[in-house]
């Protein structure tokens, strides 16, 4: 039984004492003010106390605890995503109208456990955005001894929090729609007829007015007719007079009018470059996702970045502008060797824009901290910088060789094979760093969070050698001091997502752009080059899967955008 009146909850349960009859109690709690007893949840081991929000706030549930057994029992917590975590406990003794209480956040799921003398319950459950939730802890009978049984219900109905979302993608949809429906009747010329038609009614319509203003004016057009007459004869006569003065000037300057024609045709203006349209939009749409993520993502966790292991909307913005930056060098290679540059110029021009990018990124990075001390030197447009460039330099000299060559079935392969054998080289060099390169006081080829992961087992071990050669190179000063990780796995370790290992494999990933760009220029026709894109497609994803064993946590090389 439950009712919500002026935001508060009025809700009934029953409490088992042990060997008693129930007994029942109602609550009236208001959402935006917890005044029961919060749980004190900690790990014991660790002395690490979770901190528990004392007001609503977004992306939160509360939660109440009643334990209605007579014996003790200890009630645990803990983020979903974090993997292989010890849970934050509290010890519940005898029975209580409530327990404890604590808000517990509802972007991820919860994992939940009661354990005592007689049994155990864990469950692992995503709560509603200002949900209200009883877990009744009970005993049931098992013959003749008593289990323990739990119960996780909710206790008022929140609104969906995903159906804003729901209904902005229906309204985009149906716009979408209704763009291709209108370029579909462009294109069958259906509002060209319309306007046709309507011209047509509106000619009809002023026709009578022009006819009669015709017959009035032509009485006086036939006046003006024999005057106009005799001026053009006077008018013929001094014309052709003209034209035999003229005729010695003409052939004079004919010489100089070929001349004029020759530099008028040179000056024509350059044919318009012809788009990509594809890439284009596919910038447009990475652009727009990337606006959404910068400005919090609205608060959905599958467009939000993952907080270590796994992939969302969020993850994908940054490797999609790593991929077409592959993509369209292909054709700036191409413009470059047309117009003739030199290779002097070519490679400063790589050079240059990769330094400009750098600095641009050193100089946003001051938006939080302009002390020089502490400056972080990686970054988003860091990276961007060091994969064109080491990307660009390694492409230049195979592609100048591949424009000489005639195009053959597997050329976008076969021309650039050197090209493959340097960046699968720095493929390997990457794999050897982050599992073969020994990291002090944490595992060989360590792939975790750190922190509370793993059991706690490996705190300082934050991203293994990749966090290693950081911290080394760059000192724990200049690298990201807040990443996303602390808030769920408590670690203390700085962690750059954008660091000096990752590079490698965003090179990788540029090449891998480059490939599809090579699909491009080599085949006009989009059948094989969808067909190409797909069977690219299908093996990179088959490895993938193979490599991750085809689930979030556990595999051998999980996928995350930390370590990419």
């Amino acid at each position: 039984m439950e009712a919500v009146i002026d935001r508060r909850i009025f809700f009934v349960f029953g409490l088992l004492s042990f060997g008693q009859t129930p007994t029942i109690a109602v609550i009236e709690y208001d959402v935006h003010t917890d005044y029961l007893s919060p749980c004190q949840l900690t790990i014991a081991h660790l002395s690490l106390e979770h901190a528990m929000p004392t007001e609503y706030l977004m992306d939160t549930a509360l939660l109440y605890v009643v334990s209605s057994v007579g014996f003790e029992v200890v009630y645990g917590w803990q983020h979903g995503d974090c993997y292989e975590c010890p849970l934050f406990e509290v010890t519940l003794n005898g029975p209580r109208l409530v327990n404890c209480s604590h808000r517990i956040q509802t972007k991820y799921p919860n994992v939940l456990r009661v354990r005592s003398e007689n049994g155990s319950w864990s469950a692992k459950e995503r709560l509603t955005d200002r949900g209200v939730y009883l877990l009744n802890i009970t005993t049931e009978d098992a013959n003749g001894r008593l289990d323990l049984a739990c119960d996780l219900r909710p206790l008022n109905s929140p609104p969906n929090p995903d159906l804003p979302m729901l209904v902005a993608f229906l309204i985009f949809a149906a716009l979408a729609a209704v763009w291709v429906l209108l370029v579909f009747l462009h294109k069958r010329g259906k509002f060209d007829k319309i306007l046709r038609k309507n011209r047509i009614q509106a000619d009809g319509s002023d026709r009578k007015s022009e006819i009669h203003e015709e017959h009035g004016n032509e009485a006086k057009n036939n006046e003006f007719e024999l005057a106009d007459e005799k001026d053009s004869d006077r008018k013929h006569e001094s014309a052709l007079a003209e034209e035999n003065k003229d005729e010695e000037k003409d052939n004079g300057s004919q010489s100089e009018r070929q001349n004029s024609a020759v530099l008028a045709n040179a000056s024509d203006p350059p044919k318009v470059k012809i788009r990509l349209h594809s890439l284009d939009a596919f910038r447009g749409l990475s652009l727009v996702v990337m606006i959404f993520v910068n400005y919090g993502s609205a608060g959905y966790y599958y467009i939000e970045h993952a907080i270590w292991n796994g992939l969302t909307v969020g993850d994908l913005v940054f490797p999609w502008f790593i991929f077409m930056m592959g993509t369209s060098m292909v054709f700036s290679f191409r413009g470059l060797f047309k117009n003739e540059i030199s290779d002097m110029k070519i490679v400063w021009k790589i050079v240059w824009r990769s330094i400009l990018l750098f600095g641009i990124g050193l100089f946003l990075g001051t938006k939080y901290d302009n002390d020089m001390e502490w400056i972080r030197i990686p970054g988003v447009l860091q990276r961007f910088s060091a994969t064109y460039l080491a990307t660009a330099l390694v492409h230049f000299p195979f592609a100048k060789m591949a424009a000489k060559k005639e195009k053959t079935l597997f050329g976008d392969v076969i021309h650039y094979w050197p090209e493959w054998v340097i960046m699968l080289a720095l493929l390997a060099l990457n794999l050897s760093l982050t599992f073969a390169l020994p990291v002090p006081d944490c595992p060989t080829g360590y792939l975790g969070p750190g922190g509370l992961a793993n059991n706690a087992s490996y705190w300082n071990c934050t991203g293994g050698s990749a966090g290693y050669i950081d911290k080394k190179i760059l000192s724990l000063q200049h690298i990201y001091r807040t990443p996303t990780i602390k808030d769920v796995y408590y670690s203390t370790e700085p962690f750059d997502p954008e660091g000096i290992l990752g590079t490698i494999t965003s090179v990788f990933l540029c090449f891998l752009g480059l490939q599809a760009g090579k699909i491009i220029a080599m085949h006009k026709n989009p059948i094989p080059i969808l067909i190409r894109w797909s069977i690219w497609g299908v093996l990179t994803g088959l490895v993938a899967l193979l490599l991750c064993n085809a689930k979030q946590d556990g595999g051998w090389i999980p996928l995350n955008k930390n370590l990419w």
